[in-house]
């Protein structure tokens, strides 16, 4: 069988672990994501093979008076598994402040951060995130910045990023979604800047027409804005793209472990 007949067969393929790179976690207003207990997720990654489930909650994002602490708690339940990306308010600098502060704490379980520009409206080069940016710098981490057309965290405002933190692995959720030419360019010029599949593959031909070169596929990681969207689903488009066995390993845990120690 084909690597291809086998994932579609069996669901998984035991020497291929998937490492999602922009998942998010807790129920989230105005819509019924019913998989939200660490116990029905676990069983939903030993069906895929999900070993690695990099995240920020919907509550780190948009209630600052319970922050970061609810990823914690989460991740803290199986440590092996499941990382914490920080989620950047600008709004609130003393929080942003204080998790720098107590990032060493959480070594284990804390490997990066996210930003929501577009959510919190304040840009990505306002300086209100430098702090933030200097850190990740300093430490060479992941920044996963959610990007989709936006004043706030559009090609623009990344590439400030790029240029004045050359430490900082930048991830470009969606992929400056539509944008799809400058992303593209973006990998070949920068050797800091990354970007995921999600929402890739609800544009038909987008991979295959964009993304499909050698250089570019090192650069891309798989996510899948859990619980939004299925493992199979995502999985399934992936092996629709057209990209050969390589690519498609590269893009579902390759990448990431070449990258980042503690995806390995």
């Amino acid at each position: 069988m084909t690597f291809k007949e086998k994932m579609i067969t069996y669901g998984k393929v035991e020497d291929c672990p998937i490492i999602d790179m922009h998942a998010h976690w807790y129920k989230f207003y105005g819509a019924a994501l019913p998989k939200t207990s660490v116990e029905d997720s676990l069983v939903l990654f030993e069906d895929s093979n999900v070993k690695k489930f990099v995240f920020a909650a919907h509550s780190a994002m948009h209630s600052p008076h319970l922050g970061n602490q609810s990823s914690l708690d989460i991740a803290k339940q199986r440590p092996d598994i499941f990382k914490v990306l920080y989620s950047i308010n600008p709004n609130y600098p003393d929080d942003i402040e204080k998790d720098l502060k107590d990032w060493d704490k959480h070594g284990d379980i804390v490997v990066g951060f996210k930003a929501l520009a577009d959510y919190h409206k304040i840009a990505l080069d306002s300086g209100a995130y430098d702090a933030a940016f200097e850190y990740a710098n300093e430490k060479g981490c992941y920044f996963l910045f959610h990007t989709w057309k936006s004043p706030y965290d559009g090609y623009k405002n990344i590439k400030y990023v790029l240029d004045k933190y050359p430490n900082i692995k930048v991830s470009t959720g969606h992929s400056l979604h539509g944008n799809w030419d400058i992303s593209r360019q973006y990998c070949l010029d920068y050797e800091n800047y990354y970007f995921d599949v999600v929402a890739l593959p609800d544009e038909r031909e987008v991979i295959e027409k964009w993304f499909s070169e050698p250089k570019v596929v090192d650069k891309m990681f798989f996510g899948t804005d859990y619980p939004w969207f299925s493992y199979h689903y995502y999985i399934g488009a992936m092996l629709d793209t057209g990209l050969d066995e390589e690519s498609l390993r590269k893009v579902f845990y390759g990448n990431a472990q070449r990258v980042f120690p503690w995806a390995r």
